[in-house]
């Protein structure tokens, strides 16, 4: 039996990002709906990672159960840690310039326009897990809590997916009810230490190893080299399913190169397909785009 390995990430949820600086990143209301199922474009499109028909297994850990009391609920918290908030929105720098009469709100702390408004964890079950994903990811909340001591929006278990894994929506609170995504997520450092917590704390009680560093680059060729000749002298281990897919997702990033050297034909792949009147009719179309900002404050502090 191969060893399984703890998979968890933290990622800053955006309204605007300097990195794209063309286009808006997802917003907590945007998160949520993904998480609470409620993007309809996902759901049963022919290239959705979701299957449909096991979506009534997901679970609400904590938090509301629709997308709009999980956006009002971060709202209300956001305004109680001092965040200037109007008319049911977080007002950022760009939106708080245009306001008439200087500071808005008394003074209420205005968050840049690239601040983070919320931060996710994902935490997955490796492939071929037979771990009780129901106690698992009760101990990766209870260890959430703790570990970040931020107040949670939103907790929910996706099992319609290829493996089982939650997101945990928090607020990126620090010290004395302030707000800074940056000092939550850390650099390199922080980010190694909270994966050593938390295999200390949940992962090895369920047999998940913490997974390996970065392999240098001095060494890397060498690495790849003998996993080659490994993979070759036994070509049975690659058919394991938590080998097959870390194989599938590192060919996958250098998919052009390497089916050319194995003579694959990649011109049909590459083609783009002649669109007909019917498939575009009958193509998966967006959710419909509703105003992120519809939620009003006392439905935010209801939903609390």
């Amino acid at each position: 039996m191969s060893e399984h390995f703890q998979v968890l990430r933290l990622k800053p949820i955006k309204q605007w990002s300097t990195q794209t600086a063309t286009r808006k990143s997802c917003t907590v209301l945007g998160a949520a709906r993904h998480n609470l199922r409620e993007l309809q474009a996902e759901m049963g499109a022919d290239d959705s990672r979701i299957d449909a028909r096991r979506s009534h297994l997901n679970e609400v850990l904590c938090g509301p159960r629709d997308a709009a009391g999980v956006a009002a609920l971060a709202v209300s918290l956001m305004d109680d840690c001092g965040v200037a908030v109007a008319e049911g929105r977080v007002l950022t720098s760009d939106k708080a310039a245009k306001l008439p009469g200087g500071a808005p709100l008394n003074g209420a702390k205005v968050l840049r326009k690239d601040a983070a408004h919320a931060v996710e964890l994902v935490v997955s079950l490796p492939v071929g897990s037979t771990i009780d994903d129901r106690a698992f990811f009760g101990d990766v909340l209870a260890w959430a809590r703790g570990y970040f001591g931020a107040l949670l929006l939103s907790a929910v278990v996706h099992r319609d997916e290829s493996t089982p894994h939650a997101h945990v929506l928090f607020l990126p609170t620090t010290g004395a009810g302030q707000m800074s995504g940056r000092d939550l997520i850390g650099d390199r450092e922080r980010l190694q230490r909270m994966q050593c917590d938390f295999n200390r704390e949940v992962g090895a009680r369920y047999g998940l190893k913490q997974a390996p560093k970065r392999i240098e680059a001095a060494t890397r060729g060498q690495v790849a080299v003998d996993l080659l000749d490994q993979i070759l002298s036994n070509p049975d281990t690659a058919r394991e399913p938590a080998r097959r897919a870390a194989l599938l997702r590192a060919i996958d990033g250098s998919l052009e190169a390497i089916a050319i050297a194995f003579g694959v034909d990649v011109h049909e792949a590459t083609t783009p397909r002649s669109r007909t009147f019917a498939g575009i009719m009958t193509r998966p179309q967006k959710a419909e785009r509703n105003n992120r900002y519809s939620v009003c404050h006392s439905e935010a502090v209801a939903t609390a």
